[in-house]
């Protein structure tokens, strides 16, 4: 005996959850990977930002100015870098959320427009005689 058959449970309901199952590990799966690819993207160009300000010291020393270049001083401009990048990507998530919360106060406080509709005269014709 089949424990579904055993409490009252038909092959049909039993096969309608385990699809609906399967369906939840693909949309769980799909979510994961849409999720581990923007992070993806944010630590990439976490790493790009990175490099650029690790140049600011050897094309500071390059132009004349008086800055020491060894490892120490490249990893450092590349971490204030980094750390630029992530404060400017909170302060814009920040602002998006704030914007967004705050866009139904918005529509409602903006100014309408007056439609002025202007009537066109037409040309007279002229009377033939």
């Amino acid at each position: 005996m089949v424990v579904g058959e055993f409490i009252g449970i038909s092959k049909e309901l039993i096969s309608q959850i385990l699809q609906l199952d399967v369906m939840l590990i693909f949309i769980i799966l799909f979510v994961f990977i849409i999720i581990a690819y923007k992070v993806f993207k944010y630590l990439m160009k976490a790493l790009i930002i990175g490099i650029v300000f690790a140049l600011i010291p050897i094309l500071a020393n390059f132009l004349g100015f008086p800055v020491e270049i060894n490892f120490y001083v490249i990893l450092q401009y590349a971490i204030y870098g980094i750390i630029i990048f992530v404060v400017y990507s909170v302060i814009h998530t920040g602002l998006r959320i704030v914007g967004f919360a705050l866009s139904p106060f918005k529509r409602s406080f903006k100014k309408k427009e007056k439609v002025v509709v202007k009537e066109v005269e037409k040309p007279k014709k002229k009377k033939r005689k």
